[in-house]
């Protein structure tokens, strides 16, 4: 753990501890590395290292934010069965107090039964970034026709990160399946305050005809 963190010391910068201060706000130290160098780092541990040491990284206790960081990413390349990556998330989701700490990792290949299952657990949470685990995990893996009528029906958070999440769902929903998204939005089942996220986020994207855009401004809250 040490010699990680030395080669993490040796990797950061003011100019990137910056940039990150900017971006998030966070209870963890911040040292100032960038994520490519993350991802290295744990791609060559990932390779070099035995399931029980990789293991013994990720339990251990950390207060540094590129190190927890790290750790998600190591989890996510682990060669184990999906449900003790799940297992090994669902601690890693809870010391997440930012979003870049949920945004950032995602699973190469899921078991997408016991993936649905625990995100529905994670949409009962309270906590802000558990939840917008819950949603990301969605936005990820699950905008497919099959599970539209779940998304939509997701409950609507009051916490900002969690609400800006499930905002940036509805959005994705909107690009890949904009009829089922228009007749969701027009039924006004968002509270006011995702559905303005919600509409910014459609508003700014490439990827979404104008003529949604002008039908989604005629709804009005």
């Amino acid at each position: 753990m040490n010699e990680i963190l030395n080669i993490l010391n040796n990797l950061k910068t003011q100019k990137q501890k910056t940039f990150i201060q900017k971006l998030i706000f966070t209870k963890y130290k911040i040292l100032g590395v960038k994520t490519p160098h993350l991802r290295k780092i744990a791609n060559n541990l990932c390779k070099n290292l035995n399931n029980s040491n990789l293991l013994n990284f990720i339990n251990s206790d950390d207060e540094i934010f590129e190190m927890i960081l790290l750790k998600g990413l190591i989890l996510t390349d682990l060669k184990c069965e999906f449900s003790k990556k799940l297992t090994l998330y669902d601690k890693y989701i809870k010391k997440a107090d930012n979003w870049a700490l949920i945004d950032t990792i995602k699973f190469k290949k899921i078991d997408e039964n016991l993936l649905f299952n625990e995100i529905n657990l994670w949409l009962k949470s309270n906590d802000e970034f558990i939840l917008r685990a819950g949603f990301v995990n969605l936005l990820y893996y699950f905008i497919k026709d099959k599970y539209l009528d779940f998304i939509f029906n997701t409950p609507n958070p009051n916490k900002y990160y969690a609400q800006m999440a499930k905002a940036w769902l509805i959005c994705e929903c909107a690009v890949q399946f904009p009829k089922k998204t228009l007749f969701f939005l027009k039924d006004k089942k968002l509270n006011s305050e995702i559905f303005k996220m919600t509409k910014i986020k459609i508003k700014d994207s490439f990827r979404i005809s104008n003529e949604f855009k002008d039908e989604i401004s005629k709804v009005i809250y």
